[in-house]
């Protein structure tokens, strides 16, 4: 099950798991992997994009 347990992998974390947070972004609460904006202007609002399978064959 996935869950806040995977909070004990953080040693593990990336590079990118560093760099994020110096960049604006903080860590979801149960799913360190995942980052929003720590200032995020729109924090209720999902946006959604469509995507066209011809970008994806690029």
């Amino acid at each position: 099950l996935w869950g806040c347990q995977e909070r004990i992998l953080y040693h593990i974390a990336t590079t990118e798991q560093y760099i994020m947070p110096r960049g604006g972004f903080v860590p979801l609460d149960c799913e360190w992997w995942h980052f929003r904006l720590k200032d995020e202007p729109y924090p209720d609002t999902y946006f959604e994009f469509p995507v066209s399978s011809e970008y994806l064959r690029r």
